[in-house]
């Protein structure tokens, strides 16, 4: 069976296959974790949703083709998004205790 196939049955990459049969080789204990490589930089959520958006036009979005820069926009578009909607629902709760309670921040 090939370090590909093992990989796949275990979720680990080649190169770790490769280390853990060098480790075991050698009498040492192997780790069943990847060690290699950087850690992902997106959640699964977000890997979800990315895999969403990139199966769409990038025309809806105003981009002719998705690239690097067409993503990175978008996502600073959402977060700055999110900001406004968050202090926006910060001063709806903000003015509905100083209209019910009295009371200020």
């Amino acid at each position: 069976m090939s370090q590909m196939k093992i990989g796949e049955i275990f979720s680990l990459s080649q190169s770790a296959v490769s280390l853990i049969i060098i480790q075991m080789k050698n009498g040492a204990s192997p780790s069943l974790k990847e060690t290699r490589g950087s850690k992902p930089k997106l959640s699964n959520s977000q890997r979800l949703e990315l895999a969403t958006l990139l199966k769409e036009p990038p025309s809806d979005h105003g981009f002719s083709v998705w690239n690097k820069w067409s993503i990175q926009s978008l996502s600073i578009a959402e977060t700055k998004r999110k900001t406004v909607i968050s202090r926006q629902l910060q001063q709806i709760i903000r003015r509905f205790f100083i209209r019910i309670f009295n009371c200020k921040f």
